[in-house]
This record gives C-alpha cells, sequence and structure tokens, in this order.
C-alpha cells in the first residue's frame, strides 16, 4: 500500500491530473520507504547534502544541521499551510540537545511549480503571491505552534529554531530561474533558509546501506534504488568513451597510411589539399589505393 493512496492523492476523483499523481507517487514512494527503512539508511545523509541557492546562509544544508547531532526524524506527508498552500512533506529533525527544525519539502518530477495568477481578494484573504515557492516559504514562516502540532501529532511542544525549505527537482543543476522569479515577488533575505536538492544524488547514498544486516530494509532499500533506476533518476556520470574497433595489427582509420593517399577530384576549383593548383577541365578522375594509378569516374 502506498503512502499516496492513504492520503488520496492517487484518488480518480481528484482535480490534478497524471503527471501530478507521478509525482505524489514519487514523493511516496521515496519517503514512505524513508519511514519504514528509518532515516538512517542514506536518506538523512541525501538531505543533508542540499545546497543554498541564494547567497544569504549556509552553502549546504549539513552546515546548519549536522548528522551527528540528530536524534529523531519525524514525517508529515502533505502539510497544509495556514495561507492555503501545501507542502508534499514536512520533516522533524529533532537533535539531541533537545532542539528542532521543521524542513518543509516541495518535491517536483515532471511538471513545474503550480503558480497561479490571482483575484485581488486572494492576495488578502490567504496572503499569496501566486509564485509558489515564495508562498510556501512565507506559510512556514507563519505556521504557529498549533500547525506543527497538527503536522507532527506531537504529545509535547519541541522547541524549533529552524525552518528551512527545501525544493527537490529533477534537475541536474540548481534550477535558478525557480529562485530568481521568487525574488520578484518577495526580494531576499527570506524569512526562512532555502535549500535544493536533486532526486539523481539519492541513489549514490542508498547504495551505502544495501548491505545491512536487515533483510527486509536492504529489500526496501533496492527496491527503490531499481524504482529510481527505472525512472532514470540516477547520477549522471558522463560520456563514456570506447573503442569502436579492436586493438589489432590491421589496418585502421587512423593509421598514418590512410593520411598519405589525395582524397578524390571533386571539381575544377582550387581545393585544400592541392592549394592554387586547378585540375583540368575533363572529367574528373579518381585515384585507385591500391594501383596507385588513374582511372575514368
Amino acid at each position: 500500500m502506498t503512502i499516496a493512496e492513504l492520503y488520496g492523492k492517487l484518488s480518480p476523483h481528484r482535480a490534478h491530473g497524471a503527471v501530478d499523481r507521478m509525482e505524489d507517487l514519487l514523493t511516496s514512494d521515496v519517503f514512505g520507504t524513508m519511514r519504514y527503512a528509518t532515516w538512517s539508511c542514506g536518506f538523512l545523509d541525501w538531505l543533508l547534502s542540499a545546497e543554498a541557492p541564494l547567497a544569504n546562509g549556509h552553502p549546504l544544508l549539513a552546515h546548519s544541521i549536522s548528522a551527528p547531532s540528530v536524534q529523531d526524524v519525524q514525517l508529515a506527508f502533505w502539510p497544509s499551510l495556514p495561507n492555503g498552500r501545501e507542502g508534499d512533506v514536512a520533516l522533524l529533525i529533532q537533535r539531541h540537545d533537545g532542539t528542532s527544525a521543521v524542513i518543509l519539502v516541495e518535491a517536483k518530477y515532471l511538471s513545474g511549480m503550480s503558480d497561479r495568477a490571482l483575484e485581488s481578494e486572494e492576495v488578502h484573504d490567504y496572503r499569496q503571491t501566486g509564485l509558489q515557492l515564495i508562498d510556501q516559504v512565507m506559510g512556514l514562516a507563519r505556521a504557529a505552534s498549533e500547525h506543527l502540532t497538527a503536522w507532527f501529532r506531537w504529545d509535547g511542544s519541541p522547541r524549533v529554531v529552524q525552518r528551512i525549505h527545501l525544493l527537490i527537482t529533477r534537475d541536474l543543476y540548481l534550477p535558478i530561474p525557480i529562485y530568481l522569479e521568487a525574488q520578484t515577488a518577495c526580494p531576499p533575505p527570506w524569512p526562512v533558509s532555502t535549500f535544493w536538492l536533486s532526486w539523481t544524488t539519492l541513489v549514490d547514498w542508498l547504495r551505502l546501506h544495501v548491505d545491512h544486516h536487515d533483510p527486509g530494509r536492504v529489500a526496501l532499500l533496492q527496491d527503490l534504488i531499481d524504482l529510481l533506476t527505472r525512472k532514470n533518476l540516477v547520477p549522471f556520470t558522463g560520456f563514456h568513451t570506447t573503442p569502436w574497433h579492436e586493438t589489432t595489427p590491421a589496418p585502421q582509420f587512423w593509421a598514418d597510411m590512410w593520411w598519405t593517399l589525395a582524397p578524390l577530384a571533386i571539381g575544377a576549383s582550387p581545393h585544400f589539399w592541392a592549394p592554387g593548383v586547378v585540375p583540368s577541365a575533363k572529367r574528373p578522375t579518381e585515384r585507385h589505393p591500391s594501383r596507385g594509378r588513374s582511372r575514368p569516374a
């Protein structure tokens, strides 16, 4: 059973289309596996490798949240923000010192940002700009303790000292235009820290834990690796160059003997191989490479 189905994200009666459902399903598969296999199996390391798109803070998320300081990670799927927007996942990072950080995740797969034009009453009532990224940033900043309590079903009141927005896309490089457009609605500095992460970097972190002693956990991780590979969400390792021929004594294209032969005569104008020499206006001839004499074309 997928978590997306539990939350009604795969219902045929929902308004969004197949592309958005695939996005919800990917979110469910990745963070559902994180929930069942635990965050310590490469997921936390992957999240902390996120980079900052704006030059107003730490370049990596790991510089503000260190892995050894984390005691536990709780997840809340599709949390509602006070301005009417919705995130895909909220993470509560609990530290050993009693402080916590909340990370609101917006996961993108095949679709772009959910930006839209707003009516004037919507701007007033919900305090939105129409740009999904900045609306989520502002919504997270305004989320009161009762919102966070509802997300994570707290029994107590964790001391939240950090609020972070994390955008995850399939891009290989930082999608700068998304952040530049968001800055047109709200110039930085923004009220919460923002980071970006690529789906394609997750597989490498998961592979470090497929030799775990728990076979059930290994099966979950391997299934997710296979799924990400099937979706082509794997690291780009560059172009591989392999020889197109075997290294044998047989004649090869790059052998010097090929370059000593004059090319075919192609017309009555000067050409590269014989500068300034104009062939006869008679029918062009070609040189046979094996006998070295000319014959009519």
